[in-house]
Parts: structure tokens; sequence; C-alpha cells
């Protein structure tokens, strides 16, 4: 975990009757921050396709998000701890633990005609996907695997 430390400034403000308040001002980048949502990660990763511009597939009509960067910096985050720590394999293992036969292929390759940007969360849906139907798991989108499998923590 990383810590940052930020100072922010705080100025005395008089109201109209007098008293004396401090108040903090907040600098324009932490007003502006706002994390993305495990919903908003999981529709990206299983329609965003290689090389493919974000809005593509998200109206932004009013400009809240400046750029692509702080929507692709979050699906990487979790792009990056479902390849690291292998969430799709873990799956495959309680299946097959289960079931005693690994998850279908037929399955698995539903994303990977499409080459995704983001394929190892793609894998970790549909994995997490077949295990909610057979009642492996109770809920398989992101927000659901993010209680069991911690990825954004």
């Amino acid at each position: 975990m990383k810590c940052q430390r930020l100072k922010i400034q705080t100025f005395l403000w008089t109201s109209t009757d007098g008293i004396k308040k401090y108040i903090s001002v907040f600098p324009s980048f932490i007003i502006k921050y706002n994390k993305v949502s495990t919903d908003l990660i999981e529709f990206i990763s299983t329609n965003v396709g290689k090389d493919e511009n974000v809005f593509n597939y998200i109206d932004d009509p009013e400009c809240l998000v400046e750029n692509e960067d702080v929507i692709i910096n979050a699906c990487e985050k979790v792009e990056i701890a479902c390849a690291w720590k292998g969430f799709a394999a873990q799956l495959n293992a309680r299946y097959t633990k289960v079931f005693s036969s690994t998850i279908p292929t037929s399955f698995l390759t539903s994303f990977a005609s499409k080459k995704l940007r983001f394929q190892h969360i793609a894998d970790f849906i549909t994995a997490s996907s077949i295990c909610f139907e057979t009642g492996i798991l109770k809920g398989f989108s992101l927000s659901h695997l993010n209680v069991v499998f911690k990825f954004l923590r």
C-alpha cells in the first residue's frame, strides 16, 4: 500500500456575523478525482478491443473525464491483479474440485476471439459467470468478486 501526504491549505474565513472559521481549500486534482466503478471496469474489459478508444463505448457528453487515462489506469490495476494472481485459474481449480472436470474451453474462448484490451479480466469474468451458474459463487460481477478476491485493495 502506498501512502501520500498532501498539504491541504486552510484559510481563516470570517462570516457576516463576525464568526471566524478555518476552511480547507482542496486542490483541484482532489476534487476531480473519482474512482472508476467496478461496473465500468467490467463493461470496458468485456467490450473494448486492443487499440480501441474507450470513449467509443462510453458517452461522456459533459466531458467529465478529461481523457481515458483515468479509466485505463483503473482497468490496468485489475488486469495486473488478474494476471499476476491467476484469478481465472483459481476459479477453474474450484470448478475442477467440485465437478471433477475443468471449465469447458468453449466458454473460456467467448471473449478470446474479440482480442480485448483487458483479456485477463474478461477471462476472469467468464470463468466466474460459469461458477455462478453452477452455484460455486454467489455473484459474478466484479463488485461481488472483489469481496472474495480483494483485487482492489
